[in-house]
C-alpha cells in the first residue's frame, strides 16, 4: 500500500472551506433521519450500480434526495438562538479560532445534541488543531497514527448516527479513513456520500482518485473525473488527471465492459502519485 502520497498535497490545501456554506450545515434529524437509510444499507455492488459509466446517478430526479435544499429546510426550522450561535461558530472557524468555535458547538450540543453538523465541524476542528500543532500545511500530511484521526473518526461516527443522510459526514469520513490507511471504510464512505448526493463534486473527485490509485479501477475513475469536471470545468489539475487516466486506459486496452466486470481482468496495479494532490478538500 502506498504510503508516500500524503506528502504531495500542495494544491488546494485550504479547499475544505470552499465546499460551500453547507459544509457546516446543522442538519436537524427530526424529519429526515431515516430518509436515506434504505439507500445507505445497500451493498457495495448496489452502490457501484448507482454510479453509471459517466459517474452520474442512475436515479430519476423524483427519487433523488435533494440534499442541499433539504439541509437548508432543516436548518431554517431551528430556534433563532441556535442559528445565530451556529453562524458565530462558522465565523470563528473561518478565523481559525478553533477553541472558541469548539466552545460554540458544545453550547449548541447542550441544548440540541442531535444536530449532525456540529459533530462534523468538531471533527474538522480536531484535524485543524493537529495540523496547526504539527506546523503542517494540510491535515492530509498528518501521520496515519496521529490521535486526531481517531478523534475525528469518533465524531464523524456520531454525526452519522444522528443523521445517516449527512453526505458531508460520509465524505469527510472517507478522507479520514483513507489517510489513516482504512481503505475499505474510505471507499464505502465515498460511495455512501454519492448515494445521498449523487452530484457531490468533492466525493466524485475523491472516489475517482481513490479508485485510480488504490483499486486500479480506471474506467469508473474516469467517469467520476468527467462528472466532477462537468461541475468544476476550470479545475486544471483535475483536467490533467483525466488526461493522464485516458492514457492509462488506452495503453491498457481497457473497454467500458471492464467497468461492468469490475475491471478485475484489466485493472492496473495502484501506483502512488509523486507530484499531485491526492485528497481534494483535505486541508
Amino acid at each position: 500500500m502506498p504510503n508516500s502520497q500524503t506528502s504531495t498535497q500542495e494544491t488546494n490545501q485550504e479547499s475544505i472551506e470552499s465546499m460551500g456554506e453547507h459544509i457546516v450545515a446543522m442538519m436537524d434529524t427530526a424529519n429526515t433521519a431515516s430518509e436515506a437509510s434504505d439507500q445507505l444499507n445497500r451493498s457495495d455492488a448496489k452502490d457501484r450500480d448507482k454510479i453509471n459509466g459517466n459517474g452520474t446517478s442512475t436515479d430519476t430526479p423524483s427519487v433523488r434526495m435533494p440534499f442541499l435544499d433539504k439541509a437548508k429546510q432543516m436548518d431554517a426550522q431551528l430556534p433563532p438562538v441556535i442559528i445565530e450561535t451556529f453562524k458565530i461558530a462558522k465565523q470563528q472557524m473561518n478565523q481559525q479560532q478553533w477553541t472558541q468555535a469548539e466552545a460554540s458547538f458544545d453550547q449548541i450540543i447542550q441544548s440540541h445534541p442531535h444536530l449532525s453538523g456540529t459533530y462534523v465541524n468538531k471533527a474538522i476542528i480536531a484535524l485543524q488543531r493537529a495540523k496547526q500543532k504539527s506546523g503542517l500545511a494540510s491535515w492530509s500530511q498528518l501521520s496515519p497514527d496521529d490521535p486526531a484521526f481517531h478523534v475525528a473518526e469518533q465524531l464523524l461516527k456520531q454525526a452519522i448516527t444522528y443523521n445517516s443522510s449527512n453526505a458531508y459526514a460520509h465524505q469527510i469520513r472517507g478522507q479520514v479513513a483513507r489517510l489513516a490507511g482504512q481503505l475499505t471504510l474510505a471507499e464505502q464512505s465515498y460511495r455512501k456520500a454519492l448515494v445521498i448526493w449523487p452530484d457531490y463534486p468533492e466525493a466524485q473527485l475523491n472516489l475517482a482518485i481513490f479508485l485510480e490509485l488504490f483499486r486500479g479501477q480506471l474506467i469508473e475513475a474516469r467517469g467520476l473525473y468527467q462528472a466532477y469536471l462537468s461541475q468544476k470545468p476550470d479545475d486544471s489539475q483535475a483536467q490533467r488527471w483525466l488526461a493522464a487516466i485516458e492514457l492509462k486506459i488506452d495503453r491498457a486496452g481497457l473497454t467500458p465492459s471492464a467497468a461492468i466486470q469490475g475491471e478485475s481482468a484489466h485493472s492496473l496495479p495502484a501506483q502512488p502519485r509523486t507530484s499531485q494532490n491526492l485528497i481534494h478538500g483535505g486541508a
